[in-house]
């Protein structure tokens, strides 16, 4: 009885899976059954380890979304309490520092902090809004509103005090 030995070809540079290929070299031999087996073998621990990356990518991404999640939610606590008017500059401090302790906020501008932002990776800041800062210098100190505009941009948008400081929100 004649045999036809096959052997298994290792992957290819082309990216095709292993097959079976006539054996004619001395090279690893197989009949064609053990060689299937192999195959398959192959097969599933190519599977096997695809899995395992994207259950690990999975799960960093689920933690992110968990972060992401919490800091929602706790925006959403923030926009209820201010919807109803009882949210304090102190309560806007403490959930700032909830999420960022180093967060840098503009002095004398309490009544201008508007809420908190952030980008994927990094900490929330403060946010305030430009236009009500030029109303409270303009108030508060009877600034014009151009010397308001001038005063913010030099002294406060032009003070650049690390990674925590706070952010100028332009309205539309």
């Amino acid at each position: 009885m004649s045999h036809t030995f096959y052997t298994v070809g290792a992957a290819r540079t082309d990216g095709t899976q292993p097959g079976l290929e006539k054996a004619w070299e001395d090279k690893m031999f197989f009949t064609r059954d053990d060689a299937e087996k192999f195959i398959t073998l192959w097969n599933v621990e190519a599977s096997r380890s695809k899995i395992e990356t994207r259950l690990v990518v999975c799960e960093w991404i689920a933690e992110e979304q968990s972060e992401f999640d919490k800091a929602t939610e706790e925006i959403n606590k923030y926009r209820e309490l201010k919807s109803e008017g009882q949210i304090s500059f102190e309560e806007k401090k403490e959930l700032l520092a909830e999420h960022n302790d180093e967060a840098k906020l503009a002095d004398g501008l309490e009544d201008a902090l508007i809420g908190m932002c952030s980008r994927f990776g990094q900490s929330m800041l403060a946010a305030y809004d430009y236009d009500k800062c030029v109303q409270v210098l303009m108030k508060r100190d009877g600034m014009t509103e151009e010397e308001a505009n001038e005063y913010l941009q030099f002294n406060t948008l032009g003070a650049w005090v690390g990674e925590n400081t706070p952010v100028f929100l332009h309205m539309f």
